[in-house]
């Protein structure tokens, strides 16, 4: 009985201290705040338990509820950028990062290369980046009707981070032509009935994100379209970056695409389906009108590239 109840007072110990070692390494609100959203744009799997995903793992609206989180910037040359998923956001994570001079990790690995030149990273909140104080802003839009079909290929077709809206949208077979229409068709008809889908980035208005982009004073707006090259570029060259055809060249060569790509031309999954496209277009029509915007006030309609006055 002695010896049970001496094993017994030793596992008090021990788990006492083990209390206080954990208490030791509690975070404080600040170091929580950090890294509120940096990494949640990844869309894991809820069902995933793996430990290094945990700052990851938000299937939610972090991009609504902390607007820092889609927002990436060059100290030194005081450009803020908004990034929107299904936006070449990648590419300019990256482009940002080597500017910067930050580590580029692979996506594959935990983390991968976004928000490395985020805001919070630099100990920058949103209301010091203004006018003001020099900064200038940027952000690149998308026609919605292209966009949606960029996620239902990366997210429904590829199934990258299982963040396919619905979630039974998701294409069993790849090489089934006729199976890939009909859940897209599908995709399109159950996001249209509900606004659930756009609590996932990459379905959500690109007008919402950082913070609401009628509240952000930009001084350069471009679209993907066009030109691309050309434009980030001109970005580029606005913030006094050194070399900025080079960096452009780059991650958006003026031949060639880089970035996530579908073997399924973006046309072929409306199958010319005005109707199909009309209900994708008023599911986004604050973003259509934005982009219009842009269209009609940015660019050139001769060469459609950005024009600078």
């Amino acid at each position: 009985m002695n010896q049970i109840l001496h094993y017994f007072a030793n596992m008090l110990i021990v788990l006492e201290g083990l209390r206080l070692k954990m208490a030791d390494h509690v975070q404080s609100e600040e170091e929580r705040n950090l890294f509120t959203g940096v990494f949640e744009d990844q869309w894991e799997d809820p069902k995933d338990k793996r430990p290094e995903l945990a700052i990851q793992r938000d299937n939610s609206d972090t991009y609504l509820r902390v607007p820092e989180s889609r927002i990436m910037v060059l100290p030194k040359h005081k450009l803020a950028f908004c990034y929107i998923e299904k936006n070449a956001c990648t590419e300019f994570n990256v482009l940002f990062n080597e500017i910067n001079s930050k580590e580029n990790v692979e996506i594959s690995k935990t983390g991968g290369p976004w928000q490395r030149s985020g805001a919070p990273g630099f100990g920058l909140k949103l209301n010091e980046l203004t006018r003001r104080n020099g900064w200038k802003w940027a952000a690149f839009f998308r026609d919605p009707v292209v966009r949606y079909t960029s996620a239902f290929q990366s997210k429904c077709i590829q199934e990258e981070s299982s963040a396919c809206e619905p979630r039974d949208a998701v294409v069993k077979d790849k090489n089934n032509l006729e199976e890939v229409l009909s859940k897209f068709q599908y995709s399109v008809k159950m996001n249209s009935q509900s606004q659930m889908a756009k609590k996932n980035p990459h379905y959500g208005n690109q007008i919402d994100f950082c913070g609401g982009v009628n509240s952000l004073d930009f001084d350069f707006m471009g679209l993907l379209e066009g030109n691309v090259h050309e434009q980030v570029a001109h970005m580029l060259e606005m913030a006094g970056v050194d070399g900025a055809s080079d960096f452009a060249e780059r991650y958006f060569p003026k031949y060639g695409i880089k970035g996530h790509q579908s073997s399924i031309h973006k046309r072929k999954l409306y199958q010319n389906n005005s109707a199909l496209m009309d209900t994708v277009n008023s599911m986004y029509s604050s973003d259509v009108a934005y982009v219009n915007h842009i269209r009609e006030n940015s660019f050139s309609k001769m060469k459609h590239v950005m024009e600078f006055h």
